[in-house]
């Protein structure tokens, strides 16, 4: 009890050190300052060396910047609401307790950029890119996540819908995701490099993946988002079991990968065989349950269960009445009396095959309802 409401005070307290950090940005957008910034005005500041790339604290309100490179600039604390932002350079800037709601940085390089404690709701992020970028405690609220690469980013205490990621991460889609990184290396001198690189980050996506997932289902959880949390721990595993498929581990494990020395063959048959073991179970478990998050699967697969075995205890013909013949209702009756392993005095199985048949489904009968008992658990524990 004193461990639950010590995790409550602390939850309770970076919530409010939350909202204590982004008040400030809500008051200064609902309050610009009455100078406003132009393009031409941002221009002059970039040619002006005293100056240092210093946009703090300024007014840029609805400003279109669209294709300019802004890299290492410092917009802390400004005033970003409805600025068109989109396809600029912002490697390194600083944009830390900015307002920018409504904001467009869609196909923006944002590779380590800072938005702690930034006002992002309703920004669009459409194929930005925000490798390494800090998140931290931002408002990222209603904002478009849309094929946003966000490898590496740190997300802790971020404030983030699940409908904004949308159903897959960029790294989901090769050809995008390559895309992506093709715009970042594209100043790169050494072209072929540049271009190994990206091939080894499109060979390994489905790694990047389940880390990006990974990170975004402990934001879920820190926001009380408990059904994003559920969609982010599916798309973990999800790419985890991609990861162990024997065509690609040794893409993914290479350090696992016997490369030389003794019984090589037979050291890289149990590599093999060990994922395509793991790779089958984490198969069966997103079918069975969903791992653990869909607790319609079981009810569904006891569903099937039942049509199915009728038909085979008909057919094999080893079940008996005691009392009278055997009707199709008889069989399902039967059926369930296996399943649910309560059984039923007026029927027995008379045959080593259907006695077979009968241990055969209540041995899945327990497994499912056993199963079922787990997945309504942990969905009623995050209630």
């Amino acid at each position: 009890m004193v461990e639950f409401i010590r995790k409550q005070l602390i939850k309770i307290l970076k919530w409010s050190l939350n909202l204590l950090q982004n008040e400030p940005n809500k008051l200064a957008e609902e309050n610009p300052p009455d100078i406003v910034l132009t393009r031409a005005d941002v221009i002059a500041i970039l040619e002006n060396e005293t100056l240092a790339n210093d946009f703090s604290h300024k007014n840029l309100y609805g400003i279109d910047l669209s294709g300019m490179d802004l890299s290492e600039c410092n917009f802390a604390s400004s005033t970003l609401t409805r600025a068109n932002l989109s396809q600029c350079q912002f490697f390194d800037a600083d944009f830390s307790h900015a307002a920018c709601r409504e904001a467009n940085f869609a196909y923006a390089e944002l590779s380590r950029a800072n938005f702690t404690f930034a006002y992002l709701r309703e920004a669009d992020f459409t194929n930005a890119h925000l490798y390494r970028a800090n998140l931290d405690y931002a408002d990222c609220r209603e904002a478009i996540f849309e094929l946003t690469n966000i490898h590496r980013a740190s997300l802790q205490g971020v404030q983030i819908d699940g409908d904004s990621i949308g159903r897959k991460l960029i790294q989901d889609d090769p050809v995008a995701y390559r895309a992506a990184f093709e715009r970042v290396f594209r100043y790169r001198t050494d072209k072929e490099r540049a271009q190994r690189t990206i091939d080894y980050y499109v060979q390994v996506r489905r790694k990047i993946a389940q880390q990006v997932y990974r990170d975004l289902k402990i934001a879920f959880t820190n926001n009380g988002r408990y059904a994003a949390a559920s969609w982010a721990y599916v798309r973990e595993r999800q790419a985890r079991r991609q990861m162990h498929f024997p065509l690609r581990a040794r893409i993914h494990f290479p350090q696992q990968y016997p490369g030389s020395g003794k019984f090589l063959l037979l050291r890289r048959f149990v590599f093999y065989g060990d994922h395509f073991l793991s790779w089958v179970l984490d198969w069966i478990a997103e079918l069975t349950c969903g791992y653990g998050e869909k607790p319609l699967r079981p009810l569904v697969l006891s569903a099937i269960i039942l049509v199915i075995f009728p038909f085979i205890y008909a057919w094999e013909g080893g079940v008996k009445s005691t009392t009278d013949i055997m009707m199709p209702l008889d069989y399902f009756n039967y059926s369930l009396a296996a399943f649910t392993t309560l059984g039923f005095s007026e029927f027995e199985a008379t045959t080593a095959g259907a006695q077979t048949l009968t241990s055969l489904e209540a041995l899945l009968g327990i497994s499912i309802l056993a199963l079922l008992m787990f997945v309504l658990g942990n969905r009623i524990s995050r209630v």
